[in-house]
């Protein structure tokens, strides 16, 4: 028998074996957290700002892609991480769906539970803020206005909603793109009339537009386009020409009629002109 003193210290070695029918087996170790290979998780959504109703997805990836994995869309209600939807990668790849359903902010994030030798991981957070749908109807009067002199644009925009920005916006054929001609705000009825300068400088009718940027809590709103027919006046107040649909038109009796004009301004140039190269509504 062996004694041991109270100030003598003995480290014993333990081997973890097990004695099976005489044979003895070594314990297999099981990684640690700290051992796990890393998972990262990226999240984006298709849309940031959509209209209630609408459809969004966020996409993403987790890494390494070599192994299939379980992943879950959680959202933060009241302070708390829940989970909303499950699904799994392809090849590293999701896509999970979410629905809006009312206007306000939603913050989502994207987790993927540990897996074999896979640590867990967790995506950034996504932030969707969910607003309403937007329309604007539009005309331009008077119609058949002089050049040089000022016409407006009016319409509505809906919903309603006091002192929302709207531009008067035409469209440039030489440049192929909308620009805005002038800027106005909506009344307490959601009603908006703008000043603009009735001209052009090759005298084709404009193609004109109301155009309302995107405001917190409201999407951005577009009009159906529309024509503002412009003429021009003689010294004594006849109509000498004025332009249809966008094509210049000479009116009869007019004395300048060895030259027309020249346009068109319309998404069907062709139709303004005939064989010699005279311009007809």
């Amino acid at each position: 028998m062996l004694a041991f003193g109270r100030a003598t210290r003995v480290r014993v070695a333990l081997i973890a074996t097990l004695s099976l029918g005489g044979a003895t087996i070594a314990a297999t170790p099981v990684a640690s957290a700290s051992q796990a290979a890393s998972t990262k998780v990226s999240a984006k959504a298709t849309a940031s700002a959509p209209t209630a109703g609408a459809t969004v997805h966020i996409k993403g990836s987790v890494n390494p892609t070599s192994t299939k994995r379980e992943i879950t869309l959680q959202r933060l209600l009241k302070g708390r991480w829940t989970t909303v939807s499950s699904s799994t990668t392809s090849k590293g790849q999701y896509a999970l769906k979410v629905t809006t359903s009312r206007v306000g902010g939603y913050t989502y994030r994207v987790h993927a539970p540990a897996s074999g030798s896979y640590s867990a991981g967790t995506s950034g957070t996504v932030r969707i803020t969910v607003v309403r749908k937007s329309s604007a109807t539009m005309s331009a009067s008077p119609n058949k206005t002089p050049i040089g002199s000022t016409a407006r644009v009016k319409g509505t925009l809906s919903p309603t909603r006091a002192g929302r920005t709207v531009k008067a916006q035409m469209y440039d054929f030489d440049r192929k793109k909308w620009v805005t001609l002038a800027t106005g705000k909506t009344t307490s009825k959601s009603t908006f009339s703008i000043p603009i300068k009735a001209d052009h400088p090759k005298g084709w009718s404009l193609q004109l537009r109301a155009y309302a940027p995107a405001t917190p809590g409201y999407a951005s709103a577009v009009s159906p386009k529309n024509y503002l027919t412009l003429t021009y006046l003689l010294e004594d107040g006849r109509v000498s020409w004025t332009t249809v649909d966008g094509c210049m038109v000479w009116l009869p009796g007019d004395p300048a009629t060895d030259y027309i004009g020249y346009g068109p301004a319309t998404d069907a140039p062709d139709r303004c002109w005939d064989d010699d190269d005279i311009i007809y509504g």
